[in-house]
């Protein structure tokens, strides 16, 4: 059976989804993002070209020791320079720095009407859905069995003249799941979902920058969207919607308590941590919370982290990642989705 869902997503923490690019903080001015290709090319055109003291080809060399020149040029020319959008917050500790080019990790965002805006693609919720379900298949065996949770990745999936697939290379590459499907759903007596979602717009959103701190003192800039929301559509096969929410909810409280259990690293987390969980469970039988975009994962990978998550013996991580804008600390990419059945075929 086929059926579509309209998924309403909604902040519940800050999230970062990163587009692989950073910037320099030279090229904020006044909470608007410049391009900061641009006013370096101005700067060396309009400053440095009539400079007997600096030669152009040498610009590249020294242009770490000209940021501060190059920050304030920057903001006489914010008028006749177009910003490639607006910043809602910026954590002071960021602005305040003296080096002007330390970089800021971007989100990703799309192209309307010439504007820059921030999006949730498919491709970072649509991971879930195969998360959720090896996270199933853990609990069930875990339930009906003394089997160790961590043989399942070695399982054989396919084997043929000599060459071996197993179960953990099948979910670091999804790409493999439809060509071993048969062999998957026979193994685990579970049927694989095959789910197409699209991409999530926002209908409102705020974009920020934050230090997130990786330990005691290792801070790393990045924009985050924060107070959004927004949606996107979910076609699914072989999909039971119920018994999804219901596992997720698992997940994320079993990930929430394990939140809970790390060393706090200042500020009242653990706290802010407890308000989400109690959240969880006064919610209703279609919403869940989700955990996506970076620096969510306690793990590498998401199938370690569903087997140290399912695992009550796993030893518990000593460091805690947490984002901080200007005082207000707290855990990065937990969102709150609705899911409303649309149609069914």
């Amino acid at each position: 059976m086929k059926s579509t869902y309209k998924l309403i997503v909604k902040s519940v923490t800050p999230i970062h989804i990163g587009s692989g690019e950073e910037y320099p903080l030279f090229s904020v001015v006044d909470n608007y993002r410049f391009d900061d290709e641009e006013i370096v090319e101005r700067f060396i055109d309009n400053e440095l070209r009539l400079r007997d003291d600096v030669k152009i080809e040498d610009v590249e060399k020294i242009k770490e020791k000209m940021e501060r020149e190059i920050y304030q040029y920057a903001k006489s020319m914010k008028n006749s320079l177009t910003p490639l959008y607006r910043l809602d917050e910026i954590d002071r500790s960021i602005l305040s720095s003296q080096n002007k080019m330390i970089k800021i990790q971007e989100t990703m965002k799309y192209v309307d009407k010439e504007a820059l805006k921030p999006f949730i693609p498919a491709s970072t919720i649509k991971g879930i859905f195969l998360t959720i379900w090896f996270y199933k298949i853990v609990k069930k065996i875990q339930k009906g069995s003394n089997k160790n949770v961590f043989q399942i990745p070695k399982t054989i999936i396919h084997e043929r003249e000599g060459k071996k697939v197993t179960f953990s290379k099948i979910l670091e590459n999804p790409n493999l799941i439809e060509r071993f499907k048969e062999n998957l759903e026979n193994l685990f007596g579970e049927k694989v979902p095959k789910v197409a979602l699209s991409d999530c717009f926002l209908s409102y959103y705020k974009l920020k920058v934050g230090s997130l701190f990786v330990g005691r003192r290792k801070s790393i800039r990045v924009e985050v969207l924060d107070e959004f929301e927004g949606s996107c559509i979910l076609d699914a096969e072989d999909f039971n919607i119920n018994e999804f929410i219901y596992y997720l909810k698992e997940f994320v409280r079993d990930y929430l308590s394990k939140m809970e259990g790390l060393r706090e690293i200042g500020g009242n987390i653990k706290s802010e941590v407890s308000k989400i969980k109690e959240e969880l469970s006064k919610m209703k039988e279609n919403e869940s919370f989700l955990v996506v975009g970076k620096f969510t994962n306690m793990y590498s990978k998401s199938l370690q982290l569903v087997l140290n998550i399912a695992n009550n013996r796993v030893r518990r991580p000593t460091i805690l990642r947490y984002l901080d804008i200007n005082g207000r600390k707290t855990p990065i990419g937990l969102v709150k989705v609705e899911f409303l059945e649309e149609k069914k075929v």
